[in-house]
């Protein structure tokens, strides 16, 4: 149903315009929406082999501009290997029919149905590419709902060929929360806050485009499509990860906000503290890469969300403070606890980061979300003029979504999924 003979020849077989995101116009008589996703994907073209891993990258923001075959399945099945797999927090695919049809199905199709907007396409190593892309979706349960519009990440494991044979899908909103909203009417709002829509004139984009990845749709320098993304995204989205200054400002500033408004000694007012959590989730949304010095030295707990170890010892409590202090050189970190009283709860222990060898650079820098597990061995309590040391312990993993020179964010990885913003003690000392 799809001629593959080149990337430009989709536009008109997959959508009414060739920039369009929303789900295919109606099908052919006698086709569903899985027949022709089922067909993308069983389409015997040659493969595209031996491609270098940033010329991949552009077809595949092509094709994603043309076929939005995330929100779609229709697949160009001449980027994958005959031999692919799939995997997201719920389901897994272990061919590319399969995922294909699977896709098809989850989401309603036709003038209505699922819109996708790519935010990057960029590769990450030699055998890596990620899609960073906003989803909003009606699925196909009876009553057609509308899902709550969230960031996906999804990662393209390339083989030795060129193809794509792996891809794997991560949620920027927890699955129960995709899944709650679902049931629940737009006017009551739990869990995360929606991402808000891209608007059109925003991205630069002709008819209802399927983002940005590149200059050549949102033209212009880096500089203006970053002044386009940023209206687009307020809080949750920018380009492809880069040493560009212009990329790295905008980042910082959304730090600089947060960080002003948490270390104010008045209380927030709501508008304030509904802010505060956009700007957390923005933060951790965007992968962006850290210099691993920047965990070193004492950081204060200044904002948290969730069940976290120290709130065992009050630390959700204004008269308690919690803090944290890591040396990378030695790999030693300590958890501390400050009572108003002046006793003290401390946890002693080392930590290794759990990445693959080429997860750090030749700087000493790192891409976020950063995988680290830590071993308390002992727990210390210093109160009445006495010190207790107690042999107790245990081992956690926890990622590290955002970090600079003065502020961090950290997720607990477990099943509450609790959130830290940590910032430097001598910076609110």
């Amino acid at each position: 149903p799809l001629s593959s003979s080149s990337s430009s020849s989709l536009s008109s077989s997959s959508s009414s315009s060739s920039s369009s995101s929303s789900s295919s116009s109606s099908p052919p008589a006698a086709q569903t929406y899985e027949d022709i996703a089922a067909a993308c994907a069983l389409e015997n073209s040659p493969k595209v082999k031996g491609m270098s891993i940033d010329a991949l990258a552009k077809e595949i923001m092509i094709g994603l501009r043309q076929r939005s075959w995330f929100v779609t399945g229709q697949v160009d099945s001449r980027f994958f290997a005959d031999k692919f797999s799939f995997s997201d927090p719920s389901v897994s695919a272990s061919s590319l029919e399969e995922y294909a049809r699977g896709v098809s199905r989850f989401f309603t199709q036709g003038k209505d149905g699922a819109t996708m907007h790519v935010i990057h396409v960029v590769p990450l190593g030699a055998r890596t590419i990620e899609v960073v892309w906003y989803l909003d979706a009606r699925v196909n349960l009876p009553w057609k709902p509308r899902i709550k519009p969230y960031i996906v990440r999804t990662i393209y494991k390339i083989n030795k060929e060129g193809l794509i044979s792996f891809q794997e899908d991560k949620f920027t909103i927890p699955e129960w929360d995709i899944v709650l909203s679902a049931f629940l009417p737009a006017s009551i709002q739990v869990g995360s806050p929606a991402v808000p829509c891209p608007t059109k004139e925003a991205l630069g984009m002709a008819g209802e485009g399927t983002g940005y990845s590149g200059s050549e749709k949102a033209g212009g320098d880096e500089d203006n499509i970053l002044a386009r993304l940023r209206n687009a995204f307020p809080m949750f989205a920018v380009p492809s990860i880069s040493t560009s200054p212009a990329t790295d400002d905008l980042v910082r500033s959304w730090s600089r906000e947060l960080a002003s408004l948490l270390q104010s000694s008045r209380s927030l007012s709501p508008q304030e503290r509904s802010r505060v959590k956009q700007l957390v989730q923005g933060l951790s949304c965007v992968p962006s890469q850290f210099k691993l010095t920047n965990l070193d030295g004492l950081w204060r707990v200044v904002w948290e969300q969730g069940i976290l170890p120290w709130k065992v010892f009050g630390a959700g409590n204004p008269k308690q403070v919690a803090y944290q202090n890591f040396t990378t050189k030695t790999r030693s970190v300590q958890n501390l606890v400050k009572f108003s009283n002046g006793a003290r709860v401390t946890a002693d222990g080392d930590f290794m980061f759990e990445v693959p060898s080429d997860g750090i650079n030749s700087r000493g820098e790192a891409r976020t979300p950063f995988l680290v597990e830590a071993n308390i061995k002992e727990i210390g309590v210093d109160a009445f003029n006495r010190t207790f040391a107690l042999p107790l312990g245990g081992k956690g993993k926890f990622e590290v979504l955002y970090a600079d020179e003065d502020l961090r964010i950290f997720r607990s990885v477990s099943a509450t999924s609790g959130c830290v913003v940590q910032m430097r003690e001598e910076i609110l000392s």
